[in-house]
């Protein structure tokens, strides 16, 4: 009996993986599903303003990516992101509002990785910078960087 409840939960976990990852790629929407965080992503090099960033993971049903955990910045850390001329920056989701780091949906920011000497105070968003292991930088909204999109699934 203890082995068909392993074999059966061994199964389910297996198709929920799978669902999560047909309901991640589904309409070719470029979003690539990562089990160990687990998250479902997109990144994109092309320069974009956070408004325009905002937009581009919209357009696919997913917004900025949000990091709230060790185990997702450990993910972040991990990626393999183009350092170009153009960009140095991934831009996340997270926003200063009087003086208080939020996610876009209103959520308290409580969890930060920031480069040391970040946040400086200048800049009210957040971008990842590529040549410092992917920790966190305050950048400004209208300074044009990659970004990484999430979906909720």
């Amino acid at each position: 009996m203890m082995l068909s409840e392993l074999a059966m939960l061994f199964l389910w976990l297996i198709c929920d993986g799978a669902r999560a990852n047909l309901l991640c790629s589904g309409n070719n929407s470029g979003y690539f599903f990562d089990a160990t965080a687990p998250v479902c992503y997109k990144i994109s090099a092309i320069p974009r303003t956070r408004t325009e960033a905002v937009h581009f993971c919209q357009e696919s049903g997913g917004h900025l990516l949000r990091i709230k955990t060790d185990q997702k910045q450990k993910f972040v850390e991990d990626l393999t992101l183009q350092n170009t001329n153009s960009i140095q920056k991934y831009r996340i989701d997270g926003v200063e509002i009087d003086k208080e780091w939020k996610f876009s949906n209103g959520e308290r920011i409580t969890r930060f990785y920031w480069y040391p000497g970040e946040p400086n105070g200048h800049y009210n968003s957040i971008g990842l910078r590529v040549e410092h292991g992917r920790k966190w930088d305050d950048i400004r909204n209208i300074i044009k960087h990659g970004c990484i999109c999430e979906k909720d699934i």
